[in-house]
């Protein structure tokens, strides 16, 4: 049995970071039957290894605010796939929403509201000739024509877009283009109203993250390796 060390209010939110590219022990010990199952279908090892740091990570995270093992934690999903802990063992009411990219992985927690979390990286593939399945028209003719800002402003909106999904639940089953994000390669953005929700972009090295919540909110950046270290987790 572990202790809480963490409480969150609707207020906070905490960004756990992952350096997906340090080597870690990805034995899967914390991983459920499902998620090992999950596992072995990867075809490619680097993806295999990404998805096991990140799940085993964030049952670690998860077990820092609640008084349960890693490896006790449930999990049930709605109907698109988005998931949540288990009712029978969420106490204080925390949601999480987790996202990567090739070399950093982030875990979003907070208390009492849906919440979704993008990050993507500003050095990997172009979005340009992606972008007409995920911005609208208004959108396209307020792009910069500047390369660099152009492309820093269409990953920016699809962050916002996805992060905006995944806090509703919906996942891609809606169509992105129906969100109208904010078009600017300026950052961070703080409690921005989008849709009814609030939305928090900034920026962390080459990768951009977007932030959805039900109400506005603080959020700390906590770097995993220093949980690492303090309950030396795998």
């Amino acid at each position: 049995m572990t202790i809480s060390h963490y409480t969150l209010s609707q207020q906070h939110v905490h960004i756990w970071m992952i350096d997906l590219t340090i080597s870690r022990d990805t034995s899967g010990d914390v991983l459920s039957r499902e998620e090992m199952v999950r596992a072995e279908r990867f075809i490619d090892l680097q993806s295999k290894r990404h998805y096991m740091t990140c799940r085993s990570a964030l049952r670690n995270v998860l077990s820092y605010y609640m008084d349960l093992a890693p490896e006790s934690i449930l999990f049930t999903y709605n109907a698109n796939g988005k998931p949540y802990i288990a009712p029978s063992q969420n106490t204080h009411q925390l949601q999480f929403n987790v996202s990567h990219h090739e070399e950093a992985c982030c875990i979003a927690i907070t208390a009492s509201q849906e919440i979704g979390v993008d990050i993507e990286s500003m050095s990997g593939p172009s979005l340009e000739d992606a972008m007409e399945m995920f911005i609208s028209q208004s959108e396209k003719e307020t792009l910069p024509i500047v390369t660099g800002e152009r492309s820093t402003s269409l990953i920016h909106l699809w962050t916002q877009k996805e992060a905006l999904l995944k806090a509703r639940g919906t996942g891609l089953q809606s169509d992105p283009k129906q969100i109208h994000g904010y078009v600017t390669h300026s950052f961070p953005l703080i409690n921005r109203p989008l849709e009814g929700y609030k939305l928090n972009s900034f920026t962390m090295g080459t990768s951009i993250l977007s932030l959805c919540t039900e109400h506005n909110i603080h959020y700390d950046i906590k770097p995993y390796e220093s949980l690492e270290k303090q309950k030396n987790v795998k």
